[in-house]
């Protein structure tokens, strides 16, 4: 497996320090940044570049279907992978449908789910 940057987008601090410690567990992957809002992820991933975001859809101002939307336009090779708590088919199909490679519930966001849609 090739080394990755992961750009962490949620607005708890909590969640972020969960998925930090998600991508540390691999040795190829590393931490580029991190933002609490969509509109922080569209800035950091301009400057940045991640190969992958990990972007939860409910958060204050842009949203992650929004940030999902603006930064497919900029940065069309990123992969973007979507989470919410709520697991329902609209949410789902929103995020797909912005741009999102891939949609997990926050309860299924995992080391062996990461590594299947990254492969896939």
């Amino acid at each position: 497996m090739s080394s990755l940057s992961f750009l962490l987008v949620d607005d708890f601090a909590a969640a972020r320090n969960q998925l930090r410690r998600l991508i540390g567990s691999t040795p190829q992957w590393r931490v580029v940044g991190e933002a609490e809002n969509g509109a922080e992820a569209l800035q950091l991933a301009r400057q940045l570049r991640p190969d992958v975001i990990l972007l939860d859809v409910a958060m204050p101002g842009v949203n992650g279907i929004q940030a999902t939307k603006q930064i497919k336009k900029y940065l069309p090779e990123t992969l973007i992978i979507v989470y919410s708590a709520y697991n329902t088919h609209l949410i789902s199909k929103r995020a797909l449908d912005a741009g999102a490679d891939a949609y997990l519930n926050k309860s299924d966001l995992d080391r062996d789910a990461l590594v299947a849609i990254i492969n896939h």
